[in-house]
């Protein structure tokens, strides 16, 4: 048996239509395959586990994920004696009869034209034959899921299969976390070297990253007390090491194709972008990067104070010239919803204190909040993107710790319906005076695509700083060891 990646399953699902309409010659051979075919043939992909075993031959039967329009995986069961291949789905409703047969046409096609065209012998290649094998999605005993592990539940059922066990009763949602953390951890141990080999495989002729935007995970960052999750298309990020808390965006632009290759030549109302290239416009999008901060500050017990900057006019007791002066009015938020923060719209400080621990001159210590220039969502609140993102809402929130309450955007950003986010878990309007609390930050920058932000985005930079506020007696600075100040003796030559 063998095992393909995704990549052999969205290149051969990609380039389908050009096998197909190639009429090949008078023996049905001939076609246009996809470039790396023979690799996979003599299964010497991926390069990380090499088996160097020839499909047909040494390989009856292959098992490989297969991805649904970047929404849902499956999994299937290539039986190259039986002609026939089996399909796995843990959530069936998602893939309609119609759909299933259009995602499946290119492997029940190709599958027995890659045995006959890249057989090693004529004695090999009538073994096999260019008849399009059967196929059939198993629906009785197949373990469902939820929206969201799809991806884990494929692997689980390639892995039973493959070791020629039923799927277990353990095997079920309820299990799921436990079950993706298992998986995890045994990947992490038994693969350490393959993910700096994982896309060295044909890269030349597949081109099929730069080709089809991937679904993928949301990225971490940050040490102990800080990770940041995050809303947005396929662009990647660059998180910079905790304390820095810098974010930058690069990666290949998300655009979509047109028939114009001029300004002139727009005739509908809004392009939603920029002609970046011939037929080619960079689409308007946004991003929003959302840290969690568990800060503990000298301690657990903090308070969230917002400290307003106000403007007072100058009482006429006072003899002084001048008209106003401005000054500080602190107020501790008592609740999630007092800590709500749209930044920009009024001048106040951000500051993150320990009530219980004072200064010798009596002041809280705590850390302050020096943000980025705001930035906030454009669309409706109604809108179903809106809902799902709906941490972006406030710039700043406070919540009670919770270990359960990770990720702002949910545990899938992509497939959440808005019931697993920051702003549900804020609607309780718990206590956060003086408790154990977490601060949630988010970053926003609206991307205009320009030109020069194609293929390939220069990098762009925001991010945040966590400033002590009181939390040092003195500057630590005057702490540093004097320079000291001493004269070098001469050094004069040795006469020999």
């Amino acid at each position: 048996m063998c095992f393909l990646d995704h990549v052999y399953s969205r290149q051969w699902s990609h380039k389908y239509p050009k096998f197909k309409s190639d009429e090949g010659d008078l023996n049905g051979l001939g076609r246009r395959l996809p470039g790396g075919a023979w690799n996979y043939h003599a299964c010497i992909v991926p390069t990380f586990c090499q088996s160097m075993k020839v499909l047909g031959v040494d390989v009856d039967d292959i098992y490989a994920p297969v991805n649904f329009r970047n929404e849902h995986w499956i999994a299937i069961w290539i039986s190259i004696p039986k002609n026939h291949i089996v399909v796995w789905d843990s959530i069936i409703s998602h893939i309609s009869r119609e759909d299933l047969d259009v995602l499946m046409e290119p492997f029940v096609t190709k599958v027995p034209y890659l045995l006959v065209e890249c057989a090693g012998s004529d004695e090999q290649r009538v073994q096999h034959t260019l008849e399009p094998y059967t196929y059939e999605r198993v629906t009785v005993g197949v373990p469902h899921c939820r929206a969201g592990d799809c991806g884990m539940f494929t692997l689980k059922y390639i892995e039973c299969h493959a070791l020629g066990m039923s799927f277990p009763p353990e095997f079920c949602n309820k299990n799921a976390k436990a079950i993706r953390e298992k998986m995890a951890l045994d990947i992490f141990k038994e693969t350490p070297e393959c993910h700096s080999k994982e896309n060295e495989d044909n890269d030349e002729n597949m081109r099929t990253y730069d080709e089809q935007g991937l679904p993928g995970p949301c990225f971490t960052s940050g040490g102990k007390h800080v990770c940041a999750s995050t809303c947005c298309p396929t662009q990647g990020y660059i998180f910079s090491e905790y304390p820095a808390n810098k974010v930058g965006l690069t990666g290949v632009l998300e655009v979509k194709p047109v028939e114009y290759t001029h300004t002139s030549e727009i005739k509908e109302d809004d392009i939603h972008g920029t002609i970046v290239a011939d037929n080619t416009v960079g689409v308007n999008h946004d991003h929003f990067v959302t840290f969690r901060l568990d800060l503990d500050i000298d301690g657990s017990p903090n308070s969230f104070v917002r400290n307003e900057l106000v403007t007072k006019r100058s009482a006429k007791s006072v003899n002084t010239p001048r008209k106003s002066y401005w000054t500080t009015s602190p107020k501790t938020a008592k609740t999630e919803a007092e800590a709500r923060v749209k930044l920009g719209l009024r001048a106040e400080e951000l500051v993150v204190v320990n009530p219980n621990r004072k200064t010798k001159h009596g002041n809280e210590v705590g850390y302050r909040l020096l943000s980025s220039p705001p930035s906030g969502p454009l669309l409706v609140q109604d809108d179903y993107p809106q809902i799902r993102a709906a941490f972006t809402n406030y710039n700043v929130w406070i919540t009670p710790y919770n270990r359960s309450e990770v990720w702002a955007g949910g545990l899938y950003a992509d497939r959440s319906h808005g019931d697993d986010t920051l702003a549900m878990w804020s609607q309780r309007n718990r206590e956060i005076e003086n408790k154990d609390i977490v601060m949630w930050y988010t970053i926003g920058f609206h991307h205009v695509p320009s030109q020069e932000d194609f293929p390939t985005m220069p990098t762009l930079s925001g991010g945040f700083e966590l400033r002590p506020t009181n939390f040092f007696e003195q500057n630590p600075v005057l702490k540093s060891k004097p320079i000291k100040i001493t004269t070098a003796k001469n050094c004069t030559p040795k006469n020999d």
